[in-house]
């Protein structure tokens, strides 16, 4: 991809700096000072400038003049001066400069090694010395020359040198040297980013330096239409259509982050045609999926070259948009401040809400903009789930999800059938449910809806009531394999942390629950049969030690309903896996997700802990009752530790 030219940059304002450095270079003498061509990393300073010197650059100002010269030095990590003398020689002595003439030159070159005074603090006193290769000068200095020398010195601001002496040694090719000097610079980071202590201690201001060496300063304005459109124009199909039709969206995404850098935007560019190579033609012709896909890409891209995130910062943006309406911004880090930004940006242009996700997962994001490669199927895969392409059973009420595009008569419209859903069995299966109150309690907290929260909850609350009474709980309760606070069919849910929203979740789960009870009745004896007969498969089935279909009462409070006794006996005449079911019970009783079937089971425990203690010790099972008392101890202390059973009496 080629640079822009100043054609791209032709501003009245930068045709006017143009116009000045031309007169500069031109100059029959030099005007004693030196001009700084300022401007923000990869905003085309380096570019104005070669394309200002180029036509320039061996052509005699007029008739009679010697033809200028251009030495164009980049000091972009050049560590002494001496390098900067290299560079210079080496321009101006393309021979002299070679392994050959150097060898047989070395103590002509040598001799020609001084000390150069520098005066900092422009009180007309040296302040410092400065050691230099002089043996270029001869040229530089010397009347006879057949050149008009004009030295234009790049990078200064990432030259490690210490500032004031780059500065102070430059200026020596102005007053001693009679040279033109041109300085590009990024001044915001010359002025603050570099260390400002001079020689021998004194503390020297950039501003004052600044004054002494610099007549001429200007800051180069960024025609981000012309230069955005110049890089387009170097992309291929189809990624030349898609930018070139987004130009608003390209600018809002660069404009975030203020960094004006457009060589992050055009770097950016040549990953996108990546990432668009990895699409496939049927997201292709979806326009607004193109843009968001766009947007957030550009978003997210940015900052990561400018290195104010990192490509694992990327991931957290999942985590943090989830709370982003509710976090204070004071005290926020760097990042964290950027994720918010993001987060606003995003649902500003796309959401429609706080809580509409992204396009691509924060992990798949965070792969493409920090490794530069694209899994096609997961990306596939994301694009599929999202909004644009909407799953076959979407209920008639389903544009509400996006009430901020939609005109009022839609808006009524959508609501209405919404509400109708809770009065004529309109939800297909519990995720519809949790969605439409969901957007309910955001519409009455955004556009002051009809339904208050109280009767959100009482709609909601009839209507799992009335499903179970059908017998349709079963086919009705949805499993969210993400769980319930993240998303279902391609889109988050409104308000998920509102406690009516809770309270619909809690009671869909309670339902469930209990409609399971008549089966785990019916069940309990056959389970207990399966611990007799077949004990690894017995513990398979209570834990989830596996995430397949073994563990078929992981999740329910089975226990509560064996018989004690018969449980009893079961684990006394257990020879084989004695400690592994030990074991599996308690792990079991352990895990963290369980504490809710603990609750429901305690009293059963509770009974259990105390027939083990008081019952008669069977002669013949006298180590087995052994094992079975410090299992009661291992077990009761667990529930214990979680405030579930008061400590057997002694």
């Amino acid at each position: 991809m080629t640079a822009p030219t100043i054609s791209d940059s032709n501003t009245p304002h930068n045709l006017r700096i143009q116009t000045y450095i031309e007169d500069y270079i031109k100059a029959e003498r030099s005007p004693g000072f030196a001009v700084l061509l300022n401007g923000k990393w990869g905003c085309g300073k380096t570019r104005f400038m070669t394309d200002l010197v180029t036509p320039i650059d061996g052509q005699a100002p007029e008739s009679g003049r010697m033809p200028v010269k251009i030495v164009w030095v980049s000091l972009y990590g050049v560590e002494t001066t001496r390098r900067i003398d290299d560079a210079i020689f080496a321009a101006l002595n393309p021979f002299r400069a070679s392994k050959a003439y150097k060898k047989g030159a070395a103590l002509v070159k040598g001799a020609a090694k001084g000390a150069l005074k520098l005066d900092l603090d422009g009180d007309g006193t040296p302040d410092g010395t400065v050691n230099i290769d002089l043996s270029h000068l001869f040229d530089v200095t010397n009347e006879n020359r057949k050149n008009e020398l004009v030295l234009v010195f790049d990078d200064i601001e990432r030259c490690p040198i210490e500032h004031n002496i780059l500065l102070g040694y430059l200026n020596h090719y102005i007053e001693q040297a009679n040279c033109k000097v041109i300085l590009i610079a990024n001044e915001e980071k010359l002025s603050t980013g570099g260390n400002t202590k001079g020689i021998d201690n004194h503390d020297v201001t950039y501003a004052l330096f600044k004054e002494k060496l610099v007549g001429a300063s200007f800051t180069l304005e960024v025609a981000f239409d012309k230069v955005v459109a110049h890089f387009i124009a170097a992309q291929p199909e189809p990624v030349k259509s898609i930018l070139a039709a987004r130009l608003e969206t390209i600018s809002s995404a660069y404009e975030l982050h203020q960094q004006g850098n457009l060589r992050h935007l055009r770097h950016g560019f040549a990953s996108f045609e990546r990432l668009i190579a990895c699409v496939e033609e049927r997201f292709l012709q979806e326009p607004e999926l193109l843009d968001q896909l766009l947007g957030e890409f550009l978003v997210l891209d940015i900052p990561v070259r400018a290195g104010l995130l990192t490509h694992s910062d990327v991931k957290r943006v999942g985590n943090y948009m989830q709370r982003a309406r509710d976090k204070q911004k004071a005290g926020l880090s760097p990042a964290d401040t950027i994720l918010n930004n993001i987060w606003q940006w995003h649902s500003l242009r796309y959401g429609q809400s706080l809580y509409a996700q992204f396009l691509a997962s924060p992990e798949t994001w965070s792969y493409i903009i920090g490794s530069g490669l694209v899994k096609e199927e997961d990306l596939s895969s994301e694009l599929l789930s999202s909004r644009f392409f909407p799953i076959s059973n979407a209920p008639t009420w389903w544009p509400l999800l996006e009430f901020g595009t939609l005109s009022q008569a839609k808006y009524d419209v959508a609501l209405d059938a919404l509400q109708r859903c809770f009065h004529n069995n309109g939800f297909s299966d519990s995720a519809f449910l949790l969605h439409g109150v969901g957007l309910l309690l955001e519409l009455r907290k955004t556009v002051a809806a009809e339904w208050d929260e109280e009767r959100i909850l009482k709609e909601a609350t009839t209507y799992i009531g009335t499903v179970t009474a059908a017998g349709c709980l079963d086919t009705f309760i949805v499993e969210l394999e993400r769980g319930w606070a993240d998303h279902y069919a391609g889109w988050q849910f409104y308000s998920r942390n509102d406690p009516v929203f809770e309270a619909t979740r809690k009671h869909i789960d309670e339902a469930r629950l209990n409609s399971k009870i008549v089966l785990l009745k019916d069940h309990a004896r056959s389970i207990l049969e399966l611990l007799r007969k077949d004990t690894e498969s017995f513990i398979e089935q209570i834990n989830l030690e596996a995430y397949d279909d073994r563990n078929v009462y992981h999740s329910h409070s089975v226990f509560s309903y064996f018989d004690i006794v018969e449980f009893v006996d079961c684990i006394l005449n257990v020879d084989a896996l004695r400690m592994q079911l030990r074991k599996g019970i308690h792990s079991r009783i352990a895990r963290s997700f369980a504490h809710r079937i603990n609750l429901i089971e305690r009293d059963w425990f509770s009974k259990l802990f105390i027939y083990v203690r008081e019952m008669e010790v069977p002669q013949e099972n006298s180590l087995s009752y052994q094992l079975l008392l410090q299992s009661v101890s291992l077990w009761e202390g667990t529930l214990q530790s979680q405030n579930l059973v008061e400590p057997a009496a002694d």
